[in-house]
Parts: C-alpha cells; structure tokens; sequence
C-alpha cells in the first residue's frame, strides 16, 4: 500500500461520523486532549511523503508513518517513537 492509498483510505475514513461523536462530553480529565484534525493529518502525511523522497525510511508503527532518523555512526536509521532500528 503507497502512501496515496493510505490517505485515500484515512479520508473516507474521516469523512464518515464516529461513534463517540454522538456521545456526551468527555470528563474534565480528557478536556485537554484535542482531536486530531484533517489539517494536521494531511501536513504528517506531506511530510512522511517528502521524506520518503529525501531517501528516509519510514516506520509504520504509527499513522501517519514515523520518520526514522540516522544514528550517530550514519548507516542505521532508527525510530524515535518505537526506538526500532534498520540498516539501509
């Protein structure tokens, strides 16, 4: 699956109503978390997209995928969320 397949899929997914929108308001203990916008979607996955140009790898271990940075000796990109590791 490429990376327009994937935001064609998380835009129906996100044009169709969740469940939880239809139930009450959070508790004043989730009230900070904010909801994930379409906007901030689509920058994540533009930037997962031009770094997938740039010759970056990419981990899936989150949605949008997670950039994976090199390391201090330059011939292993690992993830800074799931702290995986890949030789290129």
């Amino acid at each position: 699956m490429n990376l327009q397949e994937l935001e064609r899929f998380l835009k129906e997914e996100v044009d169709e109503p969740l469940a939880t929108e239809s139930s009450p308001e959070p508790a004043s203990a989730d009230a900070d978390v904010t909801p994930v916008t379409e906007n901030a979607v689509n920058g994540r996955l533009q930037e997962a997209e031009m770094a997938c140009r740039l010759g970056y790898l990419l981990c899936q271990c989150t949605w949008p995928p997670q950039i994976m940075v090199l390391g201090r000796e330059g011939f292993e990109f690992h993830c800074p969320r799931c702290h995986r590791s890949r030789d290129f």
